[in-house]
């Protein structure tokens, strides 16, 4: 029964991770869906604000400072070791990242031309019964 406890715990956190996915692609979509075209862009400007967030936190270079004291709590030595910073990672971690930001957009426009063309065809319409 070991190996089946193993499968569920592996499962249960996937499944949760595939149900918020799915949820966050519905949501776009009815978002994506109503009158005011503003509110199919809030997904994406949080997804790209998140990914803008993230990748300063890895671009930044990191400090560590070490010493070493003595029983007297005096510094005998101090060294510094930083962090180089590698642009080509930076860029690919940030395209990554915004995969989901893509997938958003993607649906949104998709949405917003569906809903341009029922409106030029709801004018069309109303310009035949005249």
């Amino acid at each position: 029964m070991v190996i089946g406890d193993n499968i569920a715990i592996a499962i249960v956190p996937c499944a949760l991770v595939l149900i918020i996915i799915v949820a966050l692609i519905f949501l776009q979509i009815f978002l994506s869906r109503k009158s005011n075209k503003w509110l199919g862009l809030i997904l994406p400007v949080i997804s790209l604000g998140i990914s803008l967030i993230e990748t300063y936190n890895i671009a930044m270079p990191s400090r560590i400072i070490q010493e070493q004291v003595n029983s007297n709590g005096d510094i005998i030595s101090r060294s510094t070791v930083t962090s180089e910073v590698n642009i080509v990672g930076i860029i690919i971690y940030f395209l990554i990242l915004n995969i989901p930001t893509l997938i958003y957009l993607l649906i949104y426009f998709a949405s917003r031309s569906k809903i341009k063309k029922k409106s030029q065809l709801d004018k069309m319409t109303i310009q035949d019964l005249d």
